[in-house]
């Protein structure tokens, strides 16, 4: 037990750290490796199938904020950020994650898994 533990926490770690390797360097979202790591980790935990993606996207959702803030902060030291194209796209993105989050919270565990994977495929 206390070994199946280790290499899942291993493996997430390893994840996580790609994810946001991906994200900080590239600008593309960590979810497309960190949602299906979390969906391997959670299914090696145990946790139900209809409930699964939700808890993997809400965690990776949960898991983008410290590394935006970091990448961001990295990025505008090289003066790499536009503030006013910043500016400009944040009220279109706050609509978008409260329509996303309330989406999600109707779609089922399946609706998800298709979804994730379109988007995946289309990056």
């Amino acid at each position: 037990m206390a070994t199946e533990i280790l290499a899942l926490a291993a493996f997430v770690g390893l994840a996580g750290a790609a994810g946001g390797l991906l994200a900080g360097l590239l600008g593309v979202g960590g979810g497309i490796v960190m949602v299906p790591a979390l969906e391997i980790a959670l299914a090696a935990a145990g946790v139900p199938v209809g409930i699964r993606m939700h808890v993997a996207v809400g965690t990776s959702l949960a898991a983008i904020v410290p590394t935006a803030l970091a990448s961001s902060r990295a990025h505008r030291r090289r003066d790499a950020i536009d503030a006013g194209v910043a500016r400009r796209w944040i009220p279109p993105v706050a609509l978008g994650a409260v329509v996303g989050a309330v989406a999600a919270g109707l779609a089922s565990d399946a609706t998800l898994r298709i979804v994730f994977g379109v988007v995946a495929l289309s990056v």
